[in-house]
């Protein structure tokens, strides 16, 4: 039975897919539609003959598959997988059988990695583990049929991304939310809200929603003219005048 994902960690499974299809993409890989397992869909392309790089996506996984069984390419896999989790801002380690001239190439391109023996069910040589600094695995590579694999575990990412609690992932989920309560406060939050959609900005009208800036409007400092803007990164406060509350948002985005 497939699992339902929804709110915050549905946002991060959005987050690290499409990253790993920007990353791949860098690295000049064709995407491959496949509703089979994965080691049939290793199996398959393995026969492809229009190009030699493909990533493809199952329902728990984010793998790849390089047709060019050499040592560059070896390590040129295992880069691949270091750039997309250095660029989610996680600490990782490299864990990677002594194979001489992989290491090499490894050196060249700037990849840490430490030498031992490592095992998993997937490949058959050549085996490579990607893990946190606590041992857990996030991506596991190598030989499969003459040709070379990195297979990439969604749900463990997730879970290291939200635990680290990643603030550059908020880029990716609503800009603004804003939070009101009497009816007075509700029309003045219903305009900014159409003015903030106007601008392109991303935005809700609900209590506790997360957003990258939080809009409060209360009763008493609305007599006065003003409006609450809480960073949520930050975690500061600061009142911002009826009037100038789009351009402030805005600048502050």
């Amino acid at each position: 039975m497939e699992e339902i994902i929804g709110g915050v960690n549905a946002k991060y499974y959005n987050y690290v897919e499409k990253l790993w299809d920007s990353v791949a993409s860098l690295y000049n890989y064709n995407y491959l539609k496949t509703n089979i397992d994965i080691l049939e869909t290793f199996n398959k392309a393995s026969k492809l003959k229009d190009n030699t790089k493909y990533y493809f996506k199952d329902n728990n996984n984010l793998c790849l598959i390089n047709l060019d069984n050499n040592d560059f390419n070896f390590a040129e896999v295992i880069s691949f997988g270091f750039r997309l989790l250095e660029e989610m801002g996680l600490d990782v380690v490299i864990k990677i059988d002594n194979k001489k001239d992989i290491l090499n190439y490894l050196e060249l391109l700037d990849v840490d990695y430490e030498i031992e023996h490592t095992d998993n069910t997937y490949f058959e040589d050549f085996k490579f583990n990607i893990t946190d600094i606590n041992g857990k695995s996030l991506m596991m590579g190598g030989k499969i049929n003459n040709s070379i694999g990195l297979i990439a575990n969604i749900a463990s990412i997730v879970s290291l991304l939200a635990n680290i609690h990643d603030k550059r992932l908020l880029e990716n989920m609503l800009d603004v939310n804003i939070e009101a309560i009497e009816n007075e406060e509700k029309i003045v939050g219903m305009r900014l809200l159409q003015d903030l959609r106007w601008s392109d900005i991303r935005s809700d009208f609900k209590i506790n929603n997360e957003a990258r800036l939080t809009v409060i409007i209360n009763k008493d400092k609305l007599n006065k003219g003003l409006l609450e803007v809480k960073d949520n990164i930050t975690k500061s406060s600061k009142d911002i005048g009826e009037d100038e509350i789009l351009d402030y948002l805005i600048s502050n985005l």
